[in-house]
């Protein structure tokens, strides 16, 4: 019996590993700014939700 992996099988394996494992979120492409390399909204999110009397000092 002879299985075929594929780069995108392999891709799909190690997403699925970090996301169900690894505590990973899965990220938004279109939230990407390329410009500063990061994504706005997971990080504002984190933020929020790790640091919230910061935050609200912010907002």
């Amino acid at each position: 019996m002879t299985s075929q992996i594929t780069e995108k099988a392999f891709e799909d394996a190690i997403i699925e590993s970090l996301t169900t494992n690894g505590g990973y979120q899965l990220g938004n492409a279109a939230n990407f700014d390329r410009e500063l390399a990061l994504d706005r909204v997971t990080l504002l999110q984190f933020i929020q939700n790790s640091q919230p009397q910061a935050w609200k000092k912010l907002s």
